[in-house]
């Protein structure tokens, strides 16, 4: 097992570094100031889809539950019991991605939802047609990539999910099966 990068801002390095822990080989993560000074432990355990923002590290367990911790590493909280991924936080509010399972435990739809810094007012703003694993979050845009069975897209939806444009799509019968790929709309989210 080897040390992990995680995250840096113009502040912090963030990393995971090998351990033992009740005789079970895991990592736990660490946080330093950018100049490599003051290591210290954040928790007990490694922390995934880390987001450094002001004084806040907002992550996700294991279990993909999301917690925020003090940059410090005191005052953990689980701001939500959902099970999210794709964590990305600014200051609109955290955004990620949730799916959701038939009864047979197949995935029914994945959505993008949006919730305050502080965890409250947790919302769906948009439900994708397929899996994604691409979230990004742009000036005044939430970016996120999206297909169903015939093509692919590019897409923004707009914070509070009112709006949606697709910046790119590719038809993938064209993609596979000709030699001239045709671009179904492209468009400049600019204007």
């Amino acid at each position: 097992m080897q040390a992990g990068f995680e995250a840096i801002t113009d502040k912090y390095i963030l990393y995971n570094m090998p351990a033992f822990v009740d005789g079970e080989e895991t990592s736990i993560s660490y946080i330093m100031d950018r100049n490599g000074k003051n290591a210290r432990q954040i928790t007990g355990e490694r922390i995934y889809n880390p987001v450094i923002y002001g004084d806040y590290i907002y992550y996700l367990t294991e279990d993909r539950y999301l917690h925020r911790i003090d940059i410090d590493g005191e005052n953990d909280i689980m701001l939500s019991d959902v099970r999210g991924y794709n964590l990305n936080v600014s200051d609109n509010g955290i955004y990620y991605f949730q799916e959701y399972y038939l009864e047979d435990g197949s995935l029914e739809s994945e959505a993008i939802y949006r919730m305050d810094l502080d965890g409250k007012n947790n919302t769906r703003i948009y439900t994708l047609e397929e899996i994604s694993n691409t979230l990004c979050l742009l000036k005044d845009w939430v970016f996120f990539l999206d297909s169903d069975s015939e093509r692919g897209r590019m897409e923004i939806v707009s914070p509070d999910g009112n709006q949606k444009i697709t910046l790119y799509s590719l038809n993938y019968a064209d993609y596979y099966y000709k030699d001239e790929l045709t671009y179904d709309k492209i468009v400049d989210a600019t204007e």
